[in-house]
């Protein structure tokens, strides 16, 4: 008669269970650790684009709200401006110095905001912000 070592060496489905029960427990730990990890800022998981700085300014007359979202921008403007010049910048930092620009159009109508966001692939820099706006009104 087998000992029960013996038995117990040869019982599939115990192993199974066993072996299920330490990945769930290894899943559960790895969980516990990473989700802190990840919560307290790694920026690897943090979207890539954002604005620099989220302060309300007027250029040109025209009013530069940040949306919210990424590097998008609300524009507000008391006249039309079909081809108004909007100049970004982009920086490492929020609040920081434009390391580089980018110079584009918007079309604004009078009194209807307009979401302008710059293109996701414009600068490898992560922050955004308005540095120029110039109506050229008709």
């Amino acid at each position: 008669m087998p000992s029960a070592e013996q038995t117990a060496a040869r019982d599939p489905v115990g192993w199974i269970v066993g072996g299920a029960l330490a990945l769930v427990v290894l899943t559960i730990a790895l969980l516990v650790a990473v989700v802190p990890f990840v919560s307290a800022g790694f920026d690897g998981f943090r979207p890539h684009h954002t604005a620099s700085s989220t302060a309300e300014q007027v250029l040109d007359g025209v009013t530069v709200r940040y949306s919210g979202e990424g590097w998008t921008f609300v524009l507000d403007s008391p006249q039309d401006c079909p081809a108004a010049k909007v100049v970004v910048g982009f920086a490492d930092r929020a609040g920081g110095e434009s390391i580089d620009v980018l110079t584009d159009t918007a079309p604004l109508v009078a009194g209807i905001p307009y979401r302008y966001a710059p293109a996701p692939g414009s600068s490898e820099h992560p922050f955004a912000h308005i540095d120029e706006i110039v109506c050229h009104a008709m």
